[in-house]
């Protein structure tokens, strides 16, 4: 259990840092010290406490820093990039996993280090963080977006990266209500397969988002559910539907 504390700029730099250091192909582990170093972080105003939960999927890393968070003001846990970074280095080992001989799976420095909200970078990049864009997800649509919140923690996939990066559909019930209708396997526990080509094949994601965004010339897509906007979809997504 850990006392949750809030990197502040020095704290940051040493972070990514060792970013830069892993990405380089260091095995190096991550600088834990820097959660409880009072010269590189800060306290917040309430007392939480965190454990080394072991998160089988992004929904339930949402779900259990959504009850964790709780007793903050919600306008002060979203942008907070200090906290979010302070949580990053906490379950930086379930963020980025060593794979066996190959070493950590590094990915690129948004997907650990939060923007301050003042940075261009926090407004293109805060949906991609790995714990943030998943909070924000489940606070908006609670167990209402498996499709985006299925996935391993470590992973983002291109779900998220069509729909999240999106705030006018990321924050819309009926759009995410309908992405799982059409295109989350419910006895799998996952998207369904082949739905999510690199191509807009009928009825697949990009398709998907193309008839969204011409929909939204029309019609006021925040004033329907999921199941009355699938109802004006063309013919092409029905198969998505019944599979």
């Amino acid at each position: 259990m850990a006392l949750v504390r809030k990197l502040n700029a020095r704290g940051l730099k040493a972070f990514r840092d060792y970013w830069k250091e892993i990405r380089s192909g260091s095995p190096a582990s991550p600088p834990l010290d820097l959660l409880e170093d009072r010269s590189c972080s800060d306290a917040l105003d309430v007392r939480i406490d965190v454990e080394h939960e072991r998160f089988t999927t992004r929904l339930e890393a949402a779900r259990y820093l959504s009850e964790k968070l709780a007793p903050l003001p919600s306008s002060s846990v979203k942008n907070n990039a200090e906290l979010w970074n302070w949580l990053s280095l906490f379950y930086f080992d379930q963020l980025s996993p060593q794979d066996g001989r190959k070493g950590r799976k590094v990915r690129q420095e948004y997907h650990y280090i939060l923007p301050a909200v003042t940075e261009a970078g926090h407004s293109w990049h805060y949906y991609r963080h790995l714990l943030v864009g998943p909070y924000i997800i489940y606070e908006l649509h609670k167990e209402h977006a498996q499709t985006l919140l299925c996935g391993r923690v470590e992973e983002f996939g291109d779900f998220n990266e069509q729909l999240a990066s999106r705030q006018e559909f990321v924050t819309n019930r009926a759009i995410v209500q309908a992405v799982d209708i059409l295109y989350f396997d419910k006895d799998k526990g996952k998207p369904k397969r082949g739905a999510s080509p690199n191509s807009r094949k009928p009825g697949t994601l990009r398709r998907f988002v193309d008839v969204i965004q011409q929909f939204d010339l029309t019609y006021d897509l925040y004033s329907l559910n999921g199941e009355q906007l699938i109802g004006l979809f063309p013919v092409e997504f029905e198969r998505w539907r019944a599979r």
